[in-house]
């Protein structure tokens, strides 16, 4: 689960709109 929670990461970042600086 933790590999598709980071091959996912960029989507999630961009979903929650939080983390869009660490992109």
């Amino acid at each position: 689960d933790t590999v598709l929670l980071f091959e996912h990461a960029p989507v999630y970042t961009l979903g929650r709109g939080a983390d869009e600086n660490h992109l």
